[in-house]
């Protein structure tokens, strides 16, 4: 009995002490640290404030929806009420909201855009009208030649210049870097005289704009007989239609550096569609051009320019003009490629006095002239040649429609010309006398690899140091040498510019 007693005590000793040690769990003390972690901060967000743009917001006389506006007008000297919302932003600047309706502009007054302020409409159903007669020829107006005019927009209206028989301004400003235009749609009648004047900007964009008997100006001052210093850079002209440009200048130029002319439509020019001067680093690309009175792309004295991918049909003189008439020593660098000139009544291709030019993998045809040429200028008495040129790859064909002695590609008085891997093709029309001409004082031309069809001569050259290579041509030309060249035409006179 006793030992069972002890047993049991045993027995039950044990049984506790493993149930102790189940339930019990010893903490884990870590070792104290050699030295201390520096704690991880957390991150900290930084939030960028929303700025709101102080908005206005006027109503026209005949507005829909007039509840909420801040200013309603009363079809009377609309600009008292426009420019009384331009006055009251603060000077950090702000929007004016147009609402749909006719806001008309007395003849003799203007709206003043001397601050930072955005004009916004709500499209073609919001109107600009000018009053008759415009006793002042313009209607917005940034100009003081002492203070900037940073930073002005004007977006999503139309402008309505009437039918003014004198020039009108529909838009002018000076030192307004930063101007952006955008989906404005300017129109100025049948006569043709409405304008828009940018001086000595920098970072101009036009953008989405249809511009009706419209020609627009963008100026800087270069240093005389130079193009190192202008005083407007950085434009972009994009995406922009032009309708019935005016009579007697063109519908875009004027003298910018970096000038981008890309992407526009120019239907029915009345003189001619681009004329840049003086602009060096600049684009003219991917537009296209039909009927001009003139010529559809004028630069003159450029430097380091790309004319590339643009469509000229129907010009009535020549499609790409290149020109050094002032006489620029920095004169050339240009690259003329990948252009389709069709119809054009007059030469497709010309480089007066402009050296170091490349025409290259441009389709030319339907030419009353030569496809490309090259010649010299003179001016003061001194001689300035198209020397150092590449032609190459070029298709010319049926072209001298109406002229005597056309010439697929004529090279006169030029020297160090590199023309190879060209396809001329004079339709045998009686009128293109020859492939490739040199005239003049031409000489050390290199002539290869050219297919030439069609033509009454083939290839004729006057330099003793020319050289001609593996060209391929077709009928054998006679061997009576090619007259002299119908000289280009003298064009007419730029007009316009002020």
């Amino acid at each position: 009995m006793r030992k069972t007693a002890i047993a049991l005590i045993v027995l039950l000793t044990i049984v506790l002490s493993f149930g102790a040690l189940g339930c019990t769990r010893t903490a884990y003390v870590s070792p104290t640290p050699s030295f201390t972690p520096t704690p991880t901060p957390s991150p900290t967000l930084k939030l960028t404030p929303t700025l709101i743009m102080p908005t206005l917001i006027v109503a026209a006389s005949n507005s829909p929806n007039k509840d909420g506006a801040d200013y309603q007008c009363d079809g009377t000297d609309d600009q008292v009420e426009i420019q009384a919302a331009i006055n009251a932003l603060p000077a950090s600047g702000g929007k004016v909201v147009l609402l749909d309706g006719t806001f008309n502009i007395s003849g003799g007054s203007y709206i003043d855009l001397t601050r930072r302020v955005t004009i916004e409409g709500q499209g073609n159903s919001t109107v600009l009208a000018k009053g008759s007669p415009p006793t002042k020829p313009y209607m917005l107006y940034a100009r003081d030649s002492t203070s900037p005019h940073s930073d002005i927009e004007v977006r999503n209206l139309q402008i309505d210049c009437g039918n003014p028989s004198t020039l009108l301004d529909a838009i002018v400003a000076y030192r307004a870097d930063g101007l952006v235009l955008q989906d404005l749609h300017i129109v100025a009648g049948s006569n043709r005289q409405g304008a828009l004047y940018i001086y000595h900007s920098n970072q101009i964009k036009i953008l989405d704009c249809v511009f009706e008997g419209i020609h627009v100006q963008v100026s800087g001052e270069p240093t005389t007989g130079s193009d190192t210093v202008i005083d407007s850079e950085d434009v972009l002209i994009q995406g922009c239609r032009w309708l019935n440009g005016p009579f007697d200048t063109f519908c875009i130029g004027n003298i910018a550096r970096n000038f981008q002319i890309v992407y526009n439509d120019f239907q029915n020019c009345g003189y001619g569609a681009i004329d840049i001067s003086r602009s060096p680093d600049s684009t003219v690309s991917y537009n296209t051009i039909d009927t001009c009175g003139q010529v559809g792309i004028y630069i003159e004295g450029g430097r380091n320019v790309v004319i590339g991918n643009n469509t000229i049909t129907n010009s009535y003189e020549s499609g790409i003009v290149l020109r050094n008439q002032l006489g620029l020593a920095a004169a050339g660098n240009i690259t003329v490629q990948d252009n389709t000139l069709v119809n054009c009544h007059g030469d497709g291709i010309v480089s007066i006095g402009v050296p170091r030019v490349t025409i290259i993998s441009n389709h030319i045809s339907g030419l009353t002239r030569h496809g490309v040429l090259l010649e010299k200028i003179t001016v003061n008495g001194l001689d300035y040649y198209a020397d150092y040129c590449k032609v190459a790859d070029n298709n010319i064909y049926n072209f001298g429609r109406g002229t005597p002695h056309s010439i697929g590609i004529c090279l006169d008085d030029v020297r160090d010309a590199h023309v190879y891997g060209n396809y001329i093709d004079g339709n045998n029309n009686g009128y293109a006398a020859g492939g490739i001409f040199e005239g003049g004082i031409s000489d050390h031309n290199m002539i290869e690899n050219n297919t030439i069809t069609g033509v009454e001569e083939g290839i004729y050259t006057s330099g003793p140091n020319s050289v001609v290579l593996n060209n391929t041509i077709s009928p054998v030309p006679t061997t009576t040498p090619v007259p002299t060249p119908t000289a280009a035409p003298t064009l007419m006179p730029r007009q316009g510019y002020i």
